[in-house]
């Protein structure tokens, strides 16, 4: 894989083994501002032309018996890199006297992941954010503080670990978070039978969300009279295969969005068998996993994401 412009990812991936959390947000758009964490190397649009900020950065280790060498061991040594801190010193030195000195540079970053979750901040800044990159304030409140990073390390370890379950970015007292179970939909299944589990769960054409038509009232823009339309909506249901549905989808799951869609829908708009016309390369999301059952599995995983963060947004405190 060729990458034409890596900007500042070699200092945060250099190698496989380097671990990393990076908060990617977008800069500016008409889309809002969303927030989504990762533990890999992020592509830009991930987030609308996507800018990335890590909890660490790598430097090449100096050997220490060069000219210019140094015995500075960092916080770990990792393939021939020096593992640091890419939170400053000098934030640090401000949340601590705001906040108490035994805030860490992860409480700042694990802070940050849950301020970005503030639909009052998203709200009072929108017009804002549509053209520059999200600028949070320091609280005075430690409490305030305190409450967006437990909220944020727990955004942080759902959005991380969704698809396993298992929880790998503890609490702050080195408890492990309870992470929701696969949300409990419908599964309508045709009877079959002679297929394996890799031709029954199978995905060829792109998945459909089921919608249907309600009657709502507007106020006319131009008259100011109210009146009846039809609209679509959502009917909770997402047809699969030729052999599988789901029902019981949630209609305020997809009121949580990752850069204009919620992450059920992204899975539909992604997850099909294609192949590019004018480089014959084939885009098969049924050998991203050697589980048959994979694709299947995320489904009820993404709506439990999408519940679980939508409950812990409207738990953020106003941040002024």
């Amino acid at each position: 894989m060729f990458n034409n412009r890596q900007s500042q990812l070699p200092k945060q991936f250099p190698t496989p083994n380097t671990p990393n959390l990076v908060i990617c947000v977008p800069l500016g758009g008409t889309k809002g501002l969303s927030a989504v964490i990762s533990n890999s190397i992020p592509d830009i649009q991930l987030n609308f032309n996507g800018q990335c900020f890590p909890i660490y950065y790598y430097e090449p280790t100096e050997r220490p018996d060069t000219l210019f060498g140094t015995n500075d061991a960092g916080l770990a040594q990792i393939d021939g890199y020096t593992q640091r801190y890419a939170i400053t010193d000098e934030i640090l030195n401000l949340a601590q006297s705001r906040c108490g000195n035994e805030v860490t540079h992860e409480d700042v970053f694990f802070y940050v992941y849950g301020a970005l979750h503030s639909q009052s901040y998203r709200e009072r800044y929108a017009n804002e954010l549509k053209k520059e990159l999200a600028r949070l304030p320091l609280p005075e409140n430690a409490d305030v503080f305190w409450k967006c990073c437990e909220i944020g390390r727990e955004l942080a370890d759902l959005h991380v670990n969704y698809e396993t379950g298992v929880s790998t970015i503890p609490q702050r007292d080195g408890a492990a978070h309870e992470l929701p179970a696969p949300y409990p939909l419908n599964v309508h299944m045709s009877k079959v039978q002679g297929l394996t589990d890799a031709q029954l769960y199978r995905v060829d054409a792109k998945m459909k969300l089921g919608d249907k038509k309600v009657k709502t009232t507007i106020i006319d823009s131009t008259t100011g009279e109210e009146k009846t339309v039809e609209i679509r909506v959502k009917d909770g249901t997402l047809r699969y295969n030729k052999y599988i549905a789901f029902s019981g989808i949630p209609e305020e799951s997809f009121r949580y969005q990752v850069n204009g869609r919620s992450p059920l829908e992204w899975l539909v708009e992604r997850y099909y068998y294609r192949v590019d016309k004018q480089s014959q390369i084939v885009d098969d999301p049924n050998l991203y996993s050697d589980d048959p059952l994979y694709i299947f599995n995320l489904i009820p995983r993404l709506v439990a994401l999408s519940m679980r963060t939508l409950e812990l947004m409207a738990q953020v405190p106003d941040l002024e």
